[in-house]
């Protein structure tokens, strides 16, 4: 089915994997220094934005390690890989 721009883009398993592998470590991170300046904020306020921001962040690299699981167990166990 041809996309409203007549594109349509594939992404292969394999770069599904790797890019979210890249995407999750990125999020991880962000979450771990973000998690270690929270004994530095005094304000409430600001504490409860950061932690939310912290929550956001953890919530977004779940999200994307259970895609790039998802796309390995494709990769897995689809039988026009096997040949790779």
């Amino acid at each position: 089915m041809p996309s409203a721009f007549g594109i349509i883009v594939k992404i292969q398993p394999k770069l599904a994997i790797y890019l979210s592998i890249v995407l999750t470590v990125v999020c991880l991170s962000v979450v771990v220094f973000q998690a270690i300046s929270l004994s530095s904020i005094t304000d409430p306020v600001e504490l409860a934005d950061a932690k939310g921001f912290v929550w956001f962040w953890t919530f977004l690299g779940s999200v994307v390690g259970v895609f790039g699981v998802l796309s390995w167990w494709i990769y897995r166990t689809d039988s026009n890989t096997k040949s790779e």
